[in-house]
């Protein structure tokens, strides 16, 4: 639970999201190296650097600083190697958040036209933004997250035309440390997020809006397979072993294996001076004895480095900011069959690390030239207010933490002595697809993206014949991918594919499989035909024509889509809800594909592909038996096919008992469990009386308990246990006042089960000190959990919340369980 109440989203910021404390509670053999910590110094961009230690034989290399880039906090580059780079300018302004409504955010585009390797213009795009996070190129302009809107935004000749509105809930609920962030735009041509179960993508004109898997807080990336990768404040490294566009169509399952799986387990954290200015950094354990955190706690932005610039050893590796602790950690990840492991690649160090306390990287990019690119907002303040203990406060204010404002610096990482230029990639035709073949990574995405947004049709046939030719398995995998892009995708090139040697091919074969439709055409993301290419894999709602115009779009000019066909009446994006995809037209393959996949089901590398792609084979009913048979107790086959049947969980569990009555069975285990959820589930509401009578109960459970407890209470994966049904909801209110009131810390049991680290957050953040909610305001919040869904207990009232305080008057520091029992 580090928290519970997590909030992720800007993870960067995370400072660690934690409780409250006071610095009496320091152990006393720290004391005395506590008052010795004076102001920390705000260093310009180049002093800076010879405070940081990197890796040997690499150096770090200013590219911007103020005043050419103020706070930023996210970027993209383009094809001519310019950065486009979002500016969160009212993000915490002191150490109460005065002016964080200010529209003050931009976007702009830093271009190096003297060559010499530093940006030296900057063309303000847009501005007038409150608190931008995210952005991404697509064509004719870019994807712009501004809570709790997705903003298309047209550019013409580096002039930005009027904002089209895409989604009006790209974000809900949350605050600035815990909502949507991201924007990649994946190997599978769809735009995914972090902090999110929403993908995006643009098809006939239309952009569309898919349930996909919830992952990560702030930062995601994809490895050369185009498997994403995240992590939360206290996580190293969370990915998936499978395509993240599968998996993602029952609604009864809350997890499914092979998707948010811990890839490094590890996360202790080196830094290289004293940083008491985390914000639990009062308790035992947070901070060793030499005032250096321990591990993580504010964990962002995973980048899988492509970019093949600083040598073979880095190729793949995955990189991690901590601007907490000053440092951005390097882990080493392998693949044993389709599992994904790794470590961190050193101990007792780190891949860089900076003794400026206002070093705080918050993003990390591949980029053109192949460096690493590292995003620095340079600012004291990283946490935000909701959760701003006491103890940090004193921290920042006693050390002057709080200003300049101002500042912001963009690094990259290359060899040691290397003269660096921008890179840009020529737009044409022949030579981006040679570009497919690039060892640099991010080329290879870039020219798959170009040649599918600009329609290069005439690349076609070499693409599919690439797909023959023997070589580099990640070039044939981007040609797949384009293909799919370019509406040209056919059955012939996925059983050409399948019949290969190599188990990556056929992976990426299976996993394009949804998109080629049973004539051996493709979904028909450019023809008038939708149906296929909406299908897959889950819910799916078309929210705005990206080629609206002029002032903001209208409701009208929003449909709502429903079995690849629009439907008559127009919504507005608030009215349309998303359909999962057992409600779209599933699009099936060729009776080919159900007997070639039949023939490799013994495969145990493809059996979990095989299983995720059951409901586009056409007769699949016996080769899911045969699934079934052999992989009962395999967690990850199991789980796909339970993701199958959504709504037939009975019916299914009474087919596995036939084929084999094992009750240890991981499939058994997992189905019982689902259908036990169902009945919870059907029994749960939050019903308009309930908001009525706690209208500040519902606000304040949507923007603070919701993003790590779940909308329907039933917890979050790595960060929170439910709330719904729970002993510590519906028990004793004044265990549970105190608990909100002064945090949490320590394993847990709910409903017969034990929490504990990693699998939720360490500790849960009190808010009892927060000025922003008062009794009443707490009160009424813990009312409507304890009545929500199928809890039922007595409210709480402001008196209640009172006599807590007075009888814990003057603690600040979390409970653990036992204390509380």
């Amino acid at each position: 639970m580090k928290n519970w109440t997590l909030f992720l989203a800007a993870a960067y910021w995370l400072s660690a999201c934690t409780s409250p404390g006071p610095a009496k509670d320091q152990q006393s053999d720290s004391t005395a190296m506590r008052k010795k910590l004076g102001p920390s110094p705000v260093l310009d961009a180049t002093t800076a650097i010879s405070h940081m230690q990197v890796e040997k034989g690499l150096e770090v290399q200013l590219v911007a600083s103020e005043p050419l880039i103020t706070t930023p906090v996210a970027m993209t580059f383009d094809d001519k190697g310019r950065m486009w780079v979002v500016e969160m300018m009212g993000y915490m302004p002191d150490t109460v958040g005065t002016g964080e409504d200010v529209p003050n955010g931009k976007v702009v585009i830093l271009e190096d036209t003297t060559h010499d390797g530093v940006a030296d213009t900057r063309k303000v795009l847009l501005d007038s933004l409150i608190l931008p996070r995210a952005i991404c190129l697509v064509p004719g302009g870019f994807l712009l997250a501004e809570p709790p809107k997705l903003w298309f935004v047209p550019v013409k000749n580096d002039v930005a035309g009027n904002r089209v509105l895409i989604d009006d809930k790209y974000t809900e609920g949350g605050n600035v440390e815990h909502q949507p962030n991201g924007l990649l735009r994946a190997m599978d041509n769809w735009i995914y997020n972090a902090k999110s179960d929403k993908r995006y993508r643009q098809i006939n004109g239309k952009w569309v809006k898919q349930d996909t898997h919830f992952r990560g807080q702030w930062g995601v990336s994809q490895d050369n397979f185009g498997r994403l990768y995240s992590n939360n404040n206290s996580e190293n490294v969370l990915g998936d072993y499978f395509p993240p566009g599968l998996g993602a169509r029952n609604p009864n399952q809350k997890t499914i294996a092979g998707y948010d799986e811990k890839i490094v387990p590890d996360n202790r954290v080196y830094p290289i001076h004293p940083t008491p200015g985390v914000n639990r950094g009062y308790m035992k354990g947070i901070l060793d004895d030499s005032l250096r955190l321990v591990e993580m706690t504010a964990a962002c932005s995973p980048l899988v480095y492509r970019g093949s610039l600083l040598g073979k050893e880095y190729d793949n590796n995955i990189f991690v900011a901590e601007p907490c602790g000053n440092l951005i950690k390097r882990n080493i990840i392998q693949d044993s069959g389709y599992i994904v492991k790794g470590r961190q690649a050193y101990q007792k160090k780190e891949f860089l690390a900076s003794d400026d306390e206002r070093f705080r990287p918050v993003s990390l990019y591949d980029a053109p030239d192949g460096a690493l690119y590292i995003v620095d907002m340079y600012r004291g303040i990283i946490q935000h207010k909701t959760y701003l203990t006491p103890y940090l406060k004193d921290e920042i204010k006693s050390r002057n933490l709080t200003n300049p404002l101002n500042c912001g610096r963009i690094y990259r990482i290359v060899p040691a002595g290397a003269k660096m230029k921008p890179m840009a990639l020529d737009n044409n035709p022949d030579k981006l697809f040679a570009l497919l073949e690039n060892p640099n990574g991010w080329i290879r995405d870039k020219a798959q993206q170009m040649i599918i947004d600009h329609h290069y049709t005439q690349l076609i046939p070499h693409l599919k014949e690439r797909l023959h030719q023997e070589g580099n398995t990640y070039g044939a995998i981007h040609a797949l991918w384009t293909l799919e892009g370019l509406g040209a995708l056919s059955y012939n090139e996925i059983d050409f594919l399948l019949h290969q040697k190599n188990p990556y091919l056929q992976a990426a074969a299976i996993s394009a499989l949804p998109s080629v439709k049973s004539h051996g055409a493709t979904a028909g993301l450019r023809s008038g035909s939708t149906t296929g290419a909406l299908a897959s894999p889950a819910a799916t709602i078309t929210l705005r024509s990206g080629s609206t115009t002029g002032a903001l779009a209208s409701p009208a000019a929003t449909t709502t889509l429903r079995s690849g066909s629009t439907t008559g009446a127009l919504a507005s994006p608030a009215a349309t809800t998303t359909l999962r995809s057992g409600s779209a037209t599933t699009a099936l393959a060729p009776p080919a594909a159900t007997a070639t996949l039949t023939s490799l089901e013994n495969n145990v590398f493809l059996a979990p592909y095989i299983a995720l792609v059951l409901p586009y084979l056409p007769n699949s009913s016996d080769l899911q038996t045969k699934l079934m048979t052999h992989y009962a107790n395999d967690r990850y086959v199991a789980d796909a096919i339970i993701n199958n049947n959504g709504g037939k969980e009975t019916q299914l569990l009474s087919q596995l008992i036939k084929i084999n009555p094992d009750t240890t069975l991981a499939m058994r285990r997992h189905l019982e469990a689902i259908i036990k959820d169902i009945e919870t589930h059907r029994k749960a509401k939050i019903t308009d009386a309930l908001v009525k009578e706690y209208p500040k109960g519902a606000k304040l459970f949507a923007n603070i308990c919701q993003t790590c407890h779940g909308k329907d209470g039933e917890g979050i994966k790595s960060l929170a246990p439910p709330l719904n049904q729970s002993q510590l909801v519906t028990g004793d209110k004044n265990r549970l006042i105190s608990i909100v009131l002064y945090g949490l810390t320590g394993p847990i049991d709910v409903n017969g089960k034990h929490y504990k680290a990693p699998e939720i957050s360490a500790d849960m953040p009190g808010i009892g000190s927060n000025d922003e909610f008062n009794d009443q305001d707490i009160a009424e919040v813990l009312s409507f959990i304890r009545n929500c869904w199928s809890n039922q207990a007595p409210k709480v009232t402001e008196k209640d919340i009172q006599e807590v305080r007075k009888k814990y008057k003057g603690r600040q520091k979390p409970f653990t369980i036992e204390e509380l029992n």
